[in-house]
């Protein structure tokens, strides 16, 4: 990061360029009109998205950020309608951020509470669009992402252990993302998961710790497996 600074720096929603770059646009990652809007009369780039590569003279690397950007266009050159160079000079205003970062902190605290159960929804479906709405305004997401983190913290009501979508019936309960690693894995896993605390408290009060203990967890409780003598004997 100390190296990059001496490149770019961020204030506030902005990058700021601290020596002369060129910017890199593959145009095969963006539909024009779509994605990427290009507003010559205002001069700058409007993108849902950054996939670029930036080149300094001694350095280049990979920029990318996964919401909205304004960049700011000083000079350009489109490359057989493949590329677009973005050419800045140092101390400018390369981009802006659309999205302020308070904004997306209040994004992130809601996608929590939904997946933790403290948001109403009517349904499946209706949860489904909670969560989809929350990601189309700030990435390209696809849904199919969605439908399997909808699929885990989704549980059968009958057998929390398994998705809904396994169980006999479509008949799920939602349940804390947070929660899910206690109620399917054994103690001695939930360990690495978040709380330690939850899940040394669950083993001392459950006489189950686990159908199916890995042979490190085993070793670690020195549990014996009993080995039946040979009939002879």
């Amino acid at each position: 990061m100390e190296k990059i600074g001496k490149y770019l720096e961020q204030i506030g929603n902005f990058l700021i360029t601290r020596k002369k770059c060129i910017l890199y646009l593959d145009l095969n990652d963006y539909s024009i009109g779509d994605n990427l809007i290009f507003d010559e009369e205002a001069n700058y780039i409007w993108l849902k998205s950054l996939i670029s590569k930036i080149e300094f003279d001694e350095i280049s690397f990979d920029l990318i950020l996964d919401y909205p950007v304004n960049i700011f266009v000083e000079k350009y050159e489109i490359e057989a309608k493949k590329q677009i160079k973005l050419f800045f000079s140092e101390d400018r205003n390369m981009l802006e951020t659309v999205l302020e970062s308070e904004d997306i902190k209040k994004q992130t605290l809601y996608l929590e509470r939904l997946l933790g159960g403290k948001e109403l929804f009517k349904d499946v479906d209706h949860f489904f669009l909670k969560i989809f709405n929350l990601f189309s305004t700030i990435s390209d997401m696809d849904s199919v992402h969605l439908e399997v983190l909808i699929s885990n913290v989704l549980r059968d009501k009958r057998d929390f252990s398994i998705p809904a979508r396994l169980g006999k019936t479509f008949d799920p309960k939602l349940i804390n993302i947070k929660d899910i690693v206690f109620r399917q894995n054994t103690f001695l896993s939930s360990l690495n998961f978040e709380n330690i605390n939850k899940a040394i408290a669950t083993s001392l009060i459950s006489d189950d710790v686990g159908k199916d203990k890995t042979i490190l967890e085993k070793t670690l409780i020195n549990e014996i497996i009993p080995v039946e003598a040979d009939e002879k004997e």
